[in-house]
């Protein structure tokens, strides 16, 4: 069954234009393989036009199998933005009542469909933007397209909360560990004694879970939170995090993640005793990990930029060097967000995002006045910020 999204997305395809409506935002389908045999579904994506001279960042959303279209991730940014769904989940779940099969879901058949977008819209002047998960389908597709020696090649590749490579053993649990241990020791406030008012309206899990998830957006931001709210706003916070995945997203994490790079997929932390403790269960059950995914295999000659938090919990920065390390023929730059998180540049880079941003999709250099704005909170070709 088709959930109302998709539903209300189709509708809106019917009376969607062929041209973008610029300024202004287009509801858009193209014809794509399900991977079984001559069956075809239609996979929506979403152009938010401001003006045609702007350039066009692609935006690709983390999980496997987060959604973008609707929720416009670069708003702020001056670009126009192309945002997507990965087949199977969000606004593209009807690739699974089209009889697509979980066999046909990989980080290379997402990155086909992105190369299916650039080459209906004939796309010149843009760029990838990927988010965690989204870093990985960035790189597939601009190495394909350069493979191809397609004439539709982005100016550059923007990446945040980069993967590099499949996940090893305790990586992302040890990383989180580290990190809570820092808040605790810099936050300047007894963090345990407000998570410790939570235990009752919330399980040892949902307080665990919502701290991994706060520490994802930088130490300082996580501490800010615990510290702001009441506990009323963080049991409801806790509960709403708790929430789990629908069943297609579910089923797009589990099809890709478990294969690709995660060994246990999505896992639970607990708080306890004022520490945290984990990972326990996990959804990857009998799967196995039997295509890890390795940027090393999708080399690009694209300019580059790797926008890393040093508190980044989800993607830990070894992830990110090792992307970088082994990328050996494209031009590179690294912008470093000391105490930042899994996606910096909407969380702990507000004052200057934007004029970064804009020098990013056209694919120069960026220089120290660029992020003059930013004050302490990024530094320029380094994985560390000097720490």
């Amino acid at each position: 069954m088709r959930s109302p999204l998709v539903f209300l997305i189709l509708f809106l395809t019917n009376f969607a234009q062929a041209q973008i409506n610029c300024p202004g935002k287009s509801i858009l389908t193209i014809n794509r393989p399900t991977g079984e045999g001559n069956k075809t579904f239609p996979y929506t994506y979403e152009y938010n036009c401001k003006n045609p001279s702007l350039p066009t960042v692609i935006h690709i959303p983390g999980g496997p199998g987060l959604s973008s279209i609707g929720s416009n991730p670069l708003a702020n940014m001056n670009v126009n933005v192309i945002s997507t769904d990965p087949r199977g989940s969000g606004a593209n779940a009807n690739y699974w009542t089209a009889g697509g099969k979980e066999k046909n879901l990989s980080t290379e058949k997402v990155a086909d469909d992105i190369i299916a977008i650039i080459e209906s819209q004939k796309l010149k002047n843009y760029s990838l933007h990927g988010s965690s998960f989204g870093t990985a389908v960035a790189t597939v597709a601009a190495s394909k397209l350069e493979k191809a020696k397609s004439n539709f090649l982005p100016k550059s590749i923007i990446l945040e909360g980069v993967v590099g490579r499949a996940e090893q053993e305790g990586e992302q649990s040890s990383a989180t560990r580290k990190v809570f241990d820092e808040i605790k020791t810099e936050a300047g406030f007894c963090i345990t004694c407000k998570l410790d008012s939570l235990q009752g309206p919330l399980s040892p899990t949902q307080i665990g879970n919502l701290m991994e998830t706060l520490q994802s957006l930088g130490k300082d931001t996580a501490a800010g939170v615990v510290k702001g709210y009441t506990t009323e706003q963080l049991t409801e916070m806790g509960k709403e995090n708790a929430k789990p995945l629908g069943p297609n997203e579910l089923r797009v994490y589990n099809s890709i993640a478990c294969k690709e790079y995660f060994l246990k997929g999505i896992t639970d932390t607990t708080y306890s005793k004022g520490e945290l403790t984990g990972p326990s269960g996990g959804s990857c059950k009998d799967q196995k990990r039997d295509q890890p995914f390795d940027s090393k295999a999708w080399q690009v000659k694209t300019k580059t930029y790797y926008v890393v938090g040093t508190s980044d919990n989800f993607t830990p920065l070894a992830q990110a060097r090792y992307h970088f390390e082994n990328q050996t023929n494209s031009s590179k730059e690294v912008i470093c967000v000391p105490r930042g998180g899994h996606t910096p540049l909407k969380y702990n880079m507000a004052n200057c995002s934007a004029q970064v941003f804009s020098k990013m999709s056209a694919g120069v250099d960026i220089g120290p006045n660029d992020l003059s704005n930013c004050g302490a909170v990024a530094q320029r070709n380094s994985f560390t910020c000097g720490q």
